[in-house]
C-alpha cells in the first residue's frame, strides 16, 4: 500500500483494549510490534512476555521473537523508546 501511514498510538491504544477484551498470545504479538514499531522496546518485551503466559502453543513462537528483540536492542540494555530517561529492565547487567 502506497502513502498508507498507520497512527502508532491509535494501534496501540486499539490492541490493549483487545487485550482486556479478548486476552490471547496473538492479540499481545500485536501489540507488541505496534510497541516495538513506535521505538518501545521494554513494553514490547512486557507484551511479548504476556502472550507467552497466555498460551503454550504460541507462546513458544512469542519466546522467539521475544529472544529475537532482546538481541536487535543496543547492548546497554532494553529501552523505552519515549526520548527521556533511560529505563533498563531489573537484573540486566550492564
Amino acid at each position: 500500500m502506497r502513502g498508507c501511514k498507520i497512527n502508532l498510538p491509535k494501534a496501540i491504544e486499539a490492541f490493549e483494549y483487545g487485550a482486556v477484551l479478548n486476552p490471547s498470545a496473538e492479540v499481545f504479538d500485536d501489540l507488541a510490534g505496534a510497541y516495538s514499531s513506535s521505538g518501545n522496546s521494554i513494553e514490547a518485551a512486557v507484551s511479548l512476555l504476556e502472550g507467552i503466559l497466555m498460551d503454550g502453543a504460541e507462546g513458544q513462537k512469542l519466546a522467539a521473537d521475544l529472544a529475537a528483540l532482546c538481541r536487535q536492542t543496543e547492548p546497554g540494555g532494553l529501552r523505552a523508546g519515549d526520548g527521556g530517561a533511560e529505563s533498563e529492565l531489573p537484573g540486566r547487567a550492564r
